[in-house]
């Protein structure tokens, strides 16, 4: 439902795919803990250099604006608004630097974009706390009267950004408790109706901005679909995967945590181009790929690295449990055979604790060398850091 509001909202974009989004999919709409590690960093690469620009730009206006006050409001207002503008700076100076240096760090970005709503709610109560409800007049009046539509701008700006339903219900959150007081305590002391009529035509326009946010989030996610998944099998391709293999990799060595690869590559592959064709071929390898990604977990990755060959990733996952679930998938299969015969694959495990906390490429290595060693055992086999429990012998 989600997702077909956002796609009325941004069916003017001519590069919207229109594949409908997964289920899965739509969840990461609605919050982002379930979001893959490659979306993490492609949306905190994007939210990092919004959030710089916008913090750059608020900062190059601040002596415009003060210039602006200077001219126009009594010497005292002044330079307690100025007070309050130069108390902003730092925060805003640290949040560029955190974002130049961490840009693609989730928590640094989502704690920079929070401050980035944050703080100006706190300026505009402090601000409008000393112009209060109608200082001077003129000139003045039109200058103290922009601080009010404060606010506005700020949930506006929701829609510069790709987030999830949560993460604009949280940022939008400190805007509305400080239009709220500021009604309530200065603007309209005691009316109720006049803070419900304020609080309403802000979420009117929160709503709009939340929109734009998810729609642009449904839009990087399909696009990032299509750019890094396979077409034929859905699983992630070579380049993306050798990406999410780094990531995850880096993952479980901040964290000193164990990280399976597995490296599965069909049995006799050839004989099906072969004897049947390709697109037989093809058939094969999609349900080869669909049995696969079937037995994973939410958390596990399935890349197509070439040919007939896959790469398993299992983060947080030991050389036991690696191996237990591996081989509960090879007994399952990986489909049929143009001739109805059982598609069988050899495959190779290895994981980064059980040997040796080795890194990315040496994990690659190790999963591809004991793959070979399944092959040459007799094919349809697991080998990897330790056998599995009841292995039965291959079928020829």
């Amino acid at each position: 439902m989600f997702e077909s509001i956002v796609r009325i909202f941004g069916s003017d974009l001519p590069s919207l795919p229109r594949a409908s989004l997964t289920r899965r999919e739509q969840l990461w709409l609605l919050d982002a803990r379930d979001h893959d590690p490659l979306l993490r960093t492609r949306r905190a690469g994007m939210v990092a250099a919004r959030a710089r620009l916008l913090a750059g730009l608020f900062l190059a206006l601040t002596p415009v604006w003060m210039l602006v006050e200077y001219l126009t409001l009594p010497r005292s207002l002044w330079l307690a608004v100025g007070i309050a503008r130069l108390g902003i700076i730092v925060p805003f100076l640290a949040m560029l630097w955190a974002l130049r240096a961490r840009a693609r760090h989730r928590r640094v970005v989502i704690i920079a974009l929070f401050a980035l709503f944050a703080v100006p709610a706190v300026f505009y109560v402090w601000t409008m706390k000393i112009l209060g409800a109608g200082s001077g007049t003129g000139v003045a009046q039109a200058v103290v009267a922009t601080h009010t539509f404060f606010p506005l701008l700020l949930v506006a700006g929701l829609g510069l950004f790709p987030l999830t339903v949560t993460e604009s219900l949280a940022l939008s959150l400190p805007i509305f408790l400080a239009r709220g007081w500021v009604l309530w305590q200065v603007l309209a002391p005691g009316n109720v109706y006049a803070l419900l009529g304020a609080l309403w035509f802000l979420l009117l326009v929160a709503a709009a901005g939340a929109l734009a946010a998810g729609s642009q989030l449904a839009l990087l996610i399909a696009l990032l679909r299509q750019s890094i998944r396979d077409p034929l099998t859905g699983a992630f391709s070579r380049a993306s995967g050798e990406e999410l293999l780094a990531l995850e990799t880096t993952i479980a060595q901040r964290g000193d945590k164990p990280f399976a690869l597995a490296f599965i590559d069909l049995d006799r592959f050839k004989d099906v181009n072969d004897r049947h064709g390709h697109d037989a071929g093809d058939r094969v390898l999609a349900a080869a790929a669909a049995s696969i990604a079937g037995s994973l977990r939410t958390t596990d990755a399935l890349l197509r690295w070439g040919g007939e060959e896959f790469v398993v990733l299992m983060p947080n996952t030991d050389c036991v449990q690696a191996m237990i679930g591996l081989e509960r998938l090879r007994v399952r299969g990986f489909g049929l055979r143009p001739d109805g015969q059982r598609q069988t694959a050899s495959i190779g495990v290895a994981e980064r604790l059980a040997d040796g906390r080795v890194d990315a490429a040496k994990l690659v290595e190790l999963a591809d060398r004991r793959m070979y060693e399944a092959k040459r055992a007799g094919r349809d086999r697991l080998i990897g850091c330790r056998p599995p429990a009841g292995d039965r012998q291959p079928r020829s």
